[in-house]
């Protein structure tokens, strides 16, 4: 009878294991696939359109510094290899890269219009819906090459 007794008792316990790791397993895929869904959005349209106005201005204000950094260190280094080219015999391979990191440097460039414009146009780009996947960089990229088009300055960096 004991025997029985606790037969019965471990049936009970691993159903009502069974029956509760059952129920639970929907809500954990349904979490598991909201936090998916959340980190396949970081960085896209469908994140950025969810930010608040704060957060946005925040964020166009830490990027463009961020690139402000990193363009005024490459175009610093540009302007060093092209002072150490010789002035004759100069490998093509050697010029070109010069030229190249130059060219790249200006890419970084972030100072056209204002902060502003910059926000103003990466909300009009996710205003259509199929851009809603592309990354932010990519957007930012893109309205700020429309708004270099808008302000163009002469000479500068080679780009």
């Amino acid at each position: 009878m004991t025997n029985r007794f606790f037969h019965l008792v471990i049936v009970v316990a691993l159903a009502s294991g069974s029956i509760h790791a059952q129920t639970k397993a929907p809500d954990t895929e349904s979490r598991n696939s909201a936090l998916a869904r959340r980190a396949a959005e970081m960085g896209t349209g469908k994140w950025w359109v969810s930010l608040s106005d704060e957060a946005r201005d925040r964020f166009i204000e830490r990027y463009t510094k961020a690139m402000d950094q990193v363009m005024h260190a490459l175009v610093t280094e540009c302007a060093e290899e092209v002072k150490s080219l010789p002035r004759t015999g100069i490998d093509d391979v050697d010029a070109i890269s010069s030229f190249t990191l130059c060219k790249i440097g200006s890419s970084f460039d972030f100072n056209f219009g204002t902060h502003k414009e910059l926000r103003e146009g990466v909300d009009a780009f996710y205003q259509d819906s199929t851009n809603l996947t592309v990354p932010i960089d990519v957007a930012l990229h893109r309205v700020r090459d429309a708004l270099a088009d808008k302000h163009p300055r002469g000479g500068g960096v080679i780009g």
